[in-house]
């Protein structure tokens, strides 16, 4: 019989939405007994919209609900953190708290506690007391700021990304502590901040501002230094094919793959720093080899060069 990684772990799972379900549904995957705390008074929205979004990052998970606006339904929380490994939450600054469940509070009732307490903004700083959710976060980070079209305006990713990102990171976090409670016995606080997370993702845009005062607005499908590197029109209503060119030997191998035209050797393309700086000269040309075909034969002449 297969023993999972975390089996004998339990978590009590007042985590709501998406980022910290995703993270407990991961521990629980990997063997912990988790179990979802529900206010019965206010159900998880996932659950009120009715879709699948809901089972899909709570699944092999035990449930329950309370009214942890009565004193009865917090010492029944309080019985169930007795006997979990790690509790977790991603409410607003303050609910935990004033709950009666905060970090100090749960100490007293198991002192080896683990405690996960995930925000949008985080709970210190000056911006703690924000409600922030998925989009708020991806644009108080910076995400959105350089997402788009060249000289257009700041875009979404078109789904929530930063919610399955910060699922894993979370979990990490819980897996690390885990691991440190293994070899001292010490639970710990952990306080969490999912557009820090998010800003982690952006070294070089944040590395460019700090040391150059550059703020980079959004990029298209630019990748720093290299090009072509773009979605290119192919052959037939809305038809397209992304190409990536990144080294100077996939240039060479690029250039031998559609025909060596007489623009592979101009003198504006000989190197990675002189396409980059021409890479707006550089697209209409190969987009003006590509129109001409399918795009899965631009794919299949250019893996053939690979």
């Amino acid at each position: 019989m297969v023993v999972k990684p975390l089996e004998g772990i339990r978590v009590a799972d007042f985590s709501w939405v998406a980022a910290g379900p995703i993270s407990t549904k991961y521990l629980a995957i990997l063997g912990a007994e988790v179990i979802k705390i529900e206010s019965s008074r206010r159900p998880d929205t996932l659950r009120r919209l009715g879709n699948t979004a809901h089972p899909t990052v709570n699944y092999s998970k035990r449930g329950c609900t309370l009214n942890i606006t009565e004193p009865k339904g917090i010492d029944l929380a309080k019985d169930i953190i007795k006997k979990r490994d790690v509790v977790i939450d991603n409410f607003a600054y303050g609910v935990m708290d004033r709950l009666g469940l905060g970090y100090e509070a749960l100490r007293e009732i198991k002192p080896d506690i683990i405690v996960v307490s995930a925000a949008g903004l985080g709970k210190t700083g000056p911006h703690k007391e924000h409600v922030a959710f998925g989009m708020l976060v991806e644009s108080y980070s910076g995400l959105h700021g350089i997402t788009g079209y060249e000289g257009g305006p700041p875009r979404d990713l078109g789904s929530p990304w930063s919610d399955p990102l910060n699922g894993c990171y979370l979990t990490l976090a819980m897996l690390a502590a885990l691991k440190h409670h293994k070899c001292t016995g010490e639970g710990q606080y952990i306080e969490f901040s999912m557009a820090e997370v998010v800003s982690a993702q952006l070294p070089e845009a944040i590395l460019d501002y700090t040391v150059h005062g550059n703020v980079w607005e959004p990029r298209g499908n630019i990748e720093e230094g290299a090009s072509p590197h773009n979605c290119y029109p192919c052959l037939g209503e809305d038809k397209w094919v992304a190409i990536a060119v990144t080294t100077e030997d996939e240039w060479s191998r690029f250039c031998v793959a559609i025909g060596n035209p007489e623009w592979c050797h101009d003198e504006q393309f000989a190197d990675r720093y002189r396409r980059f700086q021409h890479r707006q000269e550089l697209d209409r040309l190969v987009g003006e080899w590509t129109v001409h075909r399918t795009s899965q034969e631009v794919m299949e002449i250019l893996q053939a060069e690979n």
